[in-house]
């Protein structure tokens, strides 16, 4: 799940490009090609419903995240308009913003 969230984070939406992306990942980066898990194993080929649900949880925790981001920049100051640098992790509860430039 984490290595979907991460993918999702750099804007992978569609679950056959996932599933490509997830194929790679286990079979070079995990196991490097030695004692690959069998295609039944949910844990390392997630089905294409899962993938889905993935997609979507994440993708809307993120547009939340950066969402609550810009509303606590401008209750901060309402008369300062912020070029804002957005940290949304995707595990966790809190944004970091570091503002960049302020005019």
């Amino acid at each position: 799940m984490a290595k979907m969230k991460e993918l999702v984070g750099v804007g992978v939406r569609r679950v056959p490009e996932m599933q490509r992306h997830l194929k790679h990942y286990v079979t070079n980066e995990l196991f490097g090609n030695t004692n690959v898990p069998p295609l039944t194993d949910a844990r390392f080929w997630p089905s294409s419903g899962t993938i889905t649900n993935c997609i979507y949880k994440t993708s809307t925790q993120l547009r939340y995240a950066t969402f609550k981001c810009v509303l606590s920049v401008r209750k901060l100051n309402t008369t300062a308009i912020a070029e804002v640098l957005v940290h949304a992790p995707v595990d966790e509860s809190t944004v970091s913003v570091q503002v960049i430039k302020q005019q």
